[in-house]
């Protein structure tokens, strides 16, 4: 990603957050997608906190990204959806998505949380 894309990209989400959003909204997300190269890059905005982060992936929009790119075309698919984490294949078989990855651990151990 270039420096304008990166201008662009920030100037698209502060419009959407002065002119598109109201007060039930809590957050939300936006995926920019290069249909050319089937890459993502997702982002996702938290209002009460006024936080903006980029993404790594997103399942959900790596799934969405593979239906819009099937749209036109059949019932059945699969497309391989580059983002910055990695690559995620995203399968449709008759009436279920399929997504799946090559995956590591980095960590492992427990969470106590105090409540």
């Amino acid at each position: 990603m270039n420096h304008q894309d990166i201008i662009e990209k920030v100037e698209f989400i502060d419009w959407i957050k002065e002119t598109q959003i109201s007060k039930e909204i809590k957050a939300f997300g936006v995926m920019f997608l290069d249909k050319e190269k089937k890459y993502i890059d997702p982002l996702v905005h938290v209002v009460d906190t006024d936080t903006t982060i980029w993404e790594r992936g997103c399942g959900s929009g790596s799934i969405a990204t593979a239906v819009v790119l099937a749209s036109e075309n059949c019932k059945n698919f699969e497309f391989d959806i580059h983002q910055p984490g990695g690559t995620l294949k995203v399968k449709m078989l008759e009436d279920k998505i399929i997504i799946c990855s090559d995956i590591k651990i980095v960590a492992k151990g427990t969470i106590y949380i105090n409540g």
